[in-house]
């Protein structure tokens, strides 16, 4: 190993709960704030998974829904995630709220706790996924929250939908 790398065992996380199947984990430093029973406002002719908005330290601050992505149902929002992200590192942090179904948990996670892709691994969280791990026998997505905010990611969610009705359609 060279002597500049620092080698990592464990580090500091978030799991937030985004559907029922469906858990994230974020770095600590990420999670800007926990927020119970929110004021939402929604947003006309967005898409439906990012449709809404808060106001948060007197700004606009989208909210997204992953359960919506994963093909569920719209979740109530009385429970968000603030997140902070930098799509490059010299940029001042953005916004996102996530729509939870429970309060965040904090864990620690350790190498020895990273596994492979199962294969019936959902393939519109896929691009934003930067590894998984076990936590008390439950598969946790390491999600790379500017991934989620780009707008490659939202062409490659509208494209996997056209895909499935195309191929719904040719049944």
């Amino acid at each position: 190993m060279p002597d500049n790398q620092i080698l990592v065992e464990s580090v500091a996380a978030w799991v937030l709960t985004a559907n029922e199947h469906f858990k994230i984990a974020l770095d600590e430093s990420s999670m800007e704030e926990y927020i119970r029973d929110p004021q939402i406002y929604s947003i006309p002719d967005a898409v439906d998974y990012c449709n809404q908005v808060i106001l948060w330290r007197n700004n606009f601050t989208p909210v997204i829904d992953l359960s919506l992505i994963l093909g569920d149902e719209a979740l109530d929002a009385q429970h968000l995630a603030i997140v902070a992200y930098q799509e490059y590192a010299e940029q001042k942090p953005k916004y996102l709220a996530i729509k939870l179904v429970s309060e965040v948990q904090s864990v620690t996670v350790q190498d020895d706790t990273a596994c492979d892709w199962p294969e019936n691994y959902p393939l519109e969280m896929q691009p934003v996924v930067e590894s998984l791990f076990m936590n008390e026998d439950e598969l946790i997505s390491v999600i790379n929250v500017a991934d989620l905010c780009n707008e490659g990611y939202r062409d490659y969610l509208a494209q996997l939908a056209e895909l499935r009705r195309n191929a719904l359609s040719a049944k």
